[in-house]
């Protein structure tokens, strides 16, 4: 569920229109569909998110339903907690590729950050990244990463 709710965390933080929130929601599926033309292989995390989400189980673990007949602070609570424990399982079942998966989180996240400009008038002037966003991008960073993980190793987006 990582990655949908990375993006459910970023797209939601800010209202971005019908159209915005379109490109958002694309942004996420296209890096799937992209990682999964050019990039398997690479890292056995991402491959395994892949490959569980063609199948039918897989894709049903990824529902985001559940979130559905929550208040909107107790499902961004129940999606935050569940990509903390993402990073914190990726970093201790498989830490050689913990970095490679968390980093692909991280550019999903920014990719769907990305996706639309913020502000302006029909796509004049706005910027790339609103404030709310970019304070979500660092929250799914620390998630992702852990309070004692820096910088160091991950590079702001």
């Amino acid at each position: 569920r990582a990655p949908f709710l990375i993006g459910l965390l970023i797209a939601t933080a800010s209202p971005s229109g019908m159209l915005g929130s379109l490109r958002e929601a694309f942004a996420a599926k296209k890096l799937l569909i992209e990682t999964r033309a050019n990039g398997t292989g690479v890292n056995s995390l991402v491959d395994l998110v892949l490959a569980e989400l063609d199948t039918d189980e897989g894709r049903s673990k990824a529902d985001l339903m559940h979130l559905a007949n929550l208040t909107p602070a107790d499902a961004r609570k129940e999606a935050e907690r569940s990509i903390q424990v993402a990073g914190e399982a990726a970093r201790a079942h498989a830490p050689a590729d913990a970095t490679g998966f968390l980093e692909w989180l991280l550019t999903l996240a920014q990719a769907v950050a990305s996706a639309s400009k913020e502000g302006g008038f029909l796509g004049i002037g706005g910027k790339p990244v609103s404030d709310a966003e970019a304070s979500a991008l660092e929250k799914v960073r620390e998630l992702l990463l852990g309070r004692g993980v820096r910088d160091e190793i991950f590079h702001a987006p």
